[in-house]
């Protein structure tokens, strides 16, 4: 039998919470919303918290029950059995009150489980697909504004679409190899789209990079070739360790400067959008290099470096020159940018 987590809300003198410290095989958290000074005033709070803490429990103070994501990490959310034995804003609070209190306490702790439930299907997904001996471990972030800059083109083109309350992160063996993982879906939540008393949850999921990351394959094109070396290490769609048969294809970069149009906003989508397909799906990466404003005209330059490398076969250096030469042609025709 595993340890259960008991969460004990709104306590008073912490007496019934230090009551369970016996308890076999139960991991108590405690919360009350004075502070650790007021709530010792109370008549035995100070004996009682002191034996909590002796014995391993947690004890938290200014907890409001209504914003319990706010005091716990999301892998520390998971209790067994949660408590809230005398739920009131107060004693002269009234039971209008009382009554908005409990609403508020049940709708957010539904959001939080329906989430909880999600992710949790989803990890038993991935855990039952994959035949690979990878073992990926699936970790659930809340969503920050200092996070955006560091997330993978899912998660910002994600985060481009609407509001995200949590990131998905999936890291596989070795374990800690990097500090969070790879991004591979978001999670919203809405209460707009149908009734206030009602909380929808919405995931999104990379589906091509968790079987990237689940048969260990470095290119993304490869899950839409033809090519059958690739077709036969997958037979009737098992999820195996790819075999790369193409270990150094060659690769070449090219860079490409020019202005934007004076007054637009430059539509960077579109410009890798233009990349992909003059290219064939050849080009591998499309990074910014450079960007400035020219002092008193105010035009803005760009400057951008693709490398192009097929993932089946050998590419040639005319090839990919060509490739530039009408990525030069069309980001000019298209976008109405400048070349420099």
């Amino acid at each position: 039998m595993g340890l259960r987590r008991v969460l004990l809300l709104g306590e008073g003198n912490f007496s019934f919470a230090a009551s369970l410290c016996g308890a076999r095989a139960t991991h108590v958290v405690a919360t009350c919303y004075e502070s650790e000074e007021d709530a010792s005033r109370r008549g035995g709070a100070a004996r009682s918290i002191r034996r909590l803490r002796e014995s391993g429990a947690e004890v938290v103070f200014s907890v409001d029950c209504t914003k319990l994501k706010d005091y716990f990490s999301p892998e520390k959310r998971e209790f067994d059995c949660i408590y809230f034995n005398f739920p009131h804003c107060g004693r002269k609070a009234g039971v209008v009150k009382n009554r908005e209190l409990l609403a508020h306490f049940f709708r957010r702790g539904a959001e939080s489980s329906c989430v909880q439930v999600l992710v949790n299907n989803i990890t038993s997904t991935i855990h039952s697909l994959h035949q690979t001996g990878i073992k990926p471990n699936i970790n659930l972030q809340e969503a920050t504004s200092s996070e955006t800059t560091e997330l993978n083109d899912f998660a910002a083109f994600e985060s481009q679409l609407g509001k995200i309350q949590y990131f998905i992160f999936m890291e596989t063996d070795p374990p800690g190899s990097c500090e969070k993982g790879s991004c591979v879906g978001v999670i919203r939540t809405s209460r707009e789209l149908v009734s206030s008393e009602l909380v929808l949850v919405f995931a999104s999921l990379n589906l091509d990079l968790l079987a990237m990351l689940l048969c260990g394959i470095s290119d993304w094109r490869m899950l839409w070739t033809p090519d059958t070396r690739f077709l036969r290490q997958f037979p009737r769609g098992q999820l195996r360790l790819f075999k790369s048969f193409s270990l150094y294809p060659p690769s070449y970069v090219h860079d490409v400067s020019f202005w934007v149009p004076e007054g637009e906003q430059f539509d960077e989508v579109a410009f890798h959008t233009l990349a992909r397909g003059v290219s064939g799906e050849m080009v591998v990466s499309v990074q910014l290099r450079d960007s400035f404003q020219q002092a008193g005209t105010g035009r803005r330059s760009l400057c951008y470096r693709l490398t192009f490398q097929s993932c089946d076969r050998a590419l040639s250096c005319r090839g990919a020159a060509e490739m530039q030469l009408r990525l030069r042609e069309e980001i000019q025709r298209q976008l109405g940018v400048t070349l420099r």
